[in-house]
Order: structure tokens, then sequence, then C-alpha cells
């Protein structure tokens, strides 16, 4: 390896990874890992650290914050002066356990076991949305943005946001002639 080793459990899985100029930062079963590409060192981020759970699905980074998606709740790192805040449902989440997170634009997307999330920084707060507001399903597998839509994988379809008419085009299984998406 190209890096400098760190302690991590043997098989911890890469779930995703996101590029913050010459440091990636990888979401792992085991915590997160930066890698810095011009020094070569890596540093293991865990529950010691500030994580509330060693299980992180995804990771995303904007100008001020690496947001770690977890299953107890949306954890954010300030890199200015690395400090740790942690949202959870008491906080706006739909669900504490957290499957993706989206950048898009100065908003994050979070996609939860019950339905999505928006962190807007102009309020330092969280927008949820849940089948009642127009969700075709409540567990969010993946975010993907298509122009200034934000669409959502769930276990009943897919859902397009369109954040410009805070508005829901829902596509069920059914109507898509499936029963899943894998790519």
């Amino acid at each position: 390896s190209i890096f400098a080793p760190v302690d991590t459990k043997p098989g911890a899985t890469v779930n995703k990874l996101a590029v913050d100029g010459q440091v990636v930062w990888l979401a792992t079963d085991d915590g997160a890992l930066r890698l810095d590409a011009e020094s070569r060192g890596a540093q293991r981020v865990g529950m010691d650290d500030g994580l509330p759970s060693q299980a992180v699905t995804a990771v995303a980074i904007d100008e001020q914050f690496v947001w770690f998606a977890t299953n107890k709740g949306l954890a954010r790192l300030r890199k200015l002066d690395r400090t740790w805040r942690v949202f959870t449902d008491v906080d706006g989440l739909p669900h504490r356990a957290v499957n993706d997170v989206l950048r898009v634009g100065r908003q994050l997307w979070v996609a939860t076991r019950a339905g999505l999330a928006m962190y807007d920084p102009g309020v330092d707060g969280l927008r949820a949305w849940s089948t009642a507001e127009g969700l075709v399903g409540e567990n969010l597998a993946e975010l993907f943005q298509v122009g200034e839509d934000v669409w959502s994988l769930t276990e009943a379809g897919i859902s397009r946001f369109r954040p410009r008419t805070r508005t829901f085009t829902n596509f069920s299984w059914a109507e898509l002639g499936a029963t899943e998406l894998r790519a």
C-alpha cells in the first residue's frame, strides 16, 4: 500500500467514497478512513473521534464539513477546528439510521430508513419528507442528482423530488415493471 497502515478490522467493507482535493474519505463498516494523497498518510476515524457508530454507509463533503451517514445518525465534522455535531431523529431526521448522503449545491440531502431530509446551512437545520408528503416509499437506499432534481431509490420504487416546486413524482416498481433496481 502507498498509504500508511491503519488499524481496521479485517474485511471491513468500503461502502462509498468522497474526494476533497488531495484527501479521499472512505465510508466503511468499521468507521471512516481519511487518505491524504499528498502525504500518503492514512487515518481511521471512529467512535472515539466523534462518530456515533462504526457503521458508516456514506460520506459527503462541502466547503466547511465532512458528513458521515451512520446507523445512529448523521455526523458532521467541521474541517476548520475538527469539532463534531450529530443529528438524529430528535433533530429532525425521519429516522436515525442514515443510508446515504448527497451534496447538491449548499444543501445536503439525507436518505434514511423512514424518509428524506435536507440540511439547509442557512438555518442550520433539517427539513424532512415521508410518504405522507409524497415519497413512494419510506426506506431510502440511495440518492442521485439529475439536473436540479433529487432522486430517491426506495423499497417501493423511485421518487423524484423537484426542489423548486417541492413536489414528488413517483415511479412504483409495478409502473416500472420491475421489483428491484441494480444500476
